[in-house]
């Protein structure tokens, strides 16, 4: 988080020189450098004050010493950041680190994290392995001292096991604890900073996708994907509600579930109706304690791309815009309102987040484009704790004829729109909307 901070605090700094408490803001700007400066050389050197030990491998010595130098290009960014501050001048910084640019030096820093994450994993089994073979060899030296040496000697022996066997213990959690951390950092990386993504693999002649996400602080509770059954392309958007260690887990594990079903390839195969019941039973089990639930909404588009299916958990409706040849815009949206996944369905409950999840299917012509988006997008506020809504990102689409536009251009404005709207206001709720577009 701490490349997100250092940029906001840029911006609330570049944007508001006047502010009564500009030193405490530049203060902490300056530590948050310094922060992630020490935060890089330990991870490139290791450090013995904070007991991190340098790991390496070839392909971690690639990224950060070879052509990318990854380490040099975090360095400079700290050093930049430093001097423009020092001027109390950002220009050439909100200059240089465009979103971009940021979007370049996270995915770099993420496959940086995805190595350190397996060569700690690595270390940690061996540990373990190690760990275990003095375990055994202490049983077996239990054994042969009760067979052949006096009780007294064995009573010692057996306090030396109880002893290694409480290392064990402690050694196993902080196995645990150091796994934990590593996922943490791994999802924490991927939320540093805004990220736009231009999905080729989805892409064709007839449609391309794009995408946008932000997480706001201390949440991370919207997910989406994209999977391929054969030809049948599947595009999905959740977010969890509760924001703690157990959404991420949810979101991983109903994220891996997708990813094995199109492995089997064919989607005939599957019943997605009956898929989605699963998840609200499995959802059900893992939220009891903190009564998390998850909203979705899938589509499956069929293999020429002109039909779509569309099926819905309480999420957001999407928008679909199709554009005229007369330069007029028509608006609707996929409607369909389905029970949250993970509450105990109630047949006889007349409230409108229990109704039965269905499959609704909508024809996709030719220059049209989907809209698909959580609610973080619509529910952010301004200064005068209005927020954005569906009305404005509606008059965002009717006033602008995007039948010509790059799909990245399309993007671009849209978050222009929503975040003219915010005022430079904190991010309260994720922000994830994709857009899809059909020529």
């Amino acid at each position: 988080m701490l490349s997100q901070r250092i940029m906001l605090l840029i911006q609330t700094l570049n944007g508001q020189k006047a502010i009564d408490n500009s030193n405490l803001i530049k203060n902490d700007l300056l530590n948050s450098i310094q922060l992630m400066r020490k935060s890089n050389e330990s991870l490139m050197n290791g450090s013995r004050a904070d007991k991190i030990e340098k790991i390496t491998n070839n392909e971690l010595d690639r990224i950060y010493l070879g052509k990318t130098n990854l380490y040099q290009r975090v360095n400079e960014f700290t050093l930049l950041a430093e001097t423009c501050t020092n001027k109390n001048d950002f220009n050439d910084f909100l200059k240089e680190y465009n979103i971009y640019k940021i979007n370049s030096l996270l995915l770099d820093l993420d496959k940086a994290v995805n190595l350190y994450a397996y060569e700690s994993e690595l270390q940690s089994k061996r540990i373990t392995a190690v760990t275990y073979i003095i375990l055994f060899s202490f049983l077996f030296l239990l054994a042969l001292i009760h067979l052949f040496l006096f009780k007294p000697l064995s009573r010692s022996v057996s306090q030396l096991f109880l002893e290694l066997e409480n290392k064990l213990y402690h050694l196993m959690n902080e196995k645990q604890i150091l796994d934990i951390e590593v996922r943490s950092a791994q999802r924490a990386l991927g939320n540093l900073v805004p990220r736009v993504e231009y999905i080729d693999k989805f892409n064709t002649e007839k449609i391309k996708l794009a995408s946008y996400y932000q997480s706001a602080i201390d949440k991370g509770g919207d997910w989406w994907g994209i999977y391929e059954f054969d030809k049948t392309k599947v595009v999905l958007i959740g977010d969890v509600t509760g924001h703690d260690a157990g959404s991420s887990i949810i979101a991983a594990a109903v994220s891996r579930y997708f990813e094995e079903l199109s492995n089997e390839k064919s989607i005939e195969k599957h019943d997605f109706l009956q898929i989605f019941k699963h998840l609200n039973d499995f959802i059900q089990k893992i939220g009891t304690t903190n009564h998390m639930e998850m909203s979705m909404s899938l589509l499956i588009f069929n293999e020429n791309l002109d039909r779509v299916k569309f099926i819905n958990a309480a999420h957001s409706y999407p928008y679909l815009i199709n554009y005229k040849e007369a330069g007029d815009t028509k608006i609707s949206r996929f409607k369909s309102k389905g029970h949250t996944l993970g509450i105990k369905h109630n047949p006889s409950s007349n409230n409108e987040h229990e109704e039965e999840i269905k499959i609704m299917e909508y024809e996709l012509k030719e220059d049209s484009l989907i809209c698909l988006f959580s609610s973080g997008l619509t529910s952010n506020t301004d200064k005068s704790d209005k927020d954005f809504g569906e009305k404005n990102l509606k008059k965002f689409f009717e006033k602008n004829n995007f039948k010509n536009t790059d799909l990245l251009t399309i993007v671009d404005k849209l978050i222009d729109e929503a975040y003219s709207f915010y005022e430079e206001q904190p991010i309260k709720d994720d922000i994830t909307f994709i857009l899809i577009k059909r020529n």
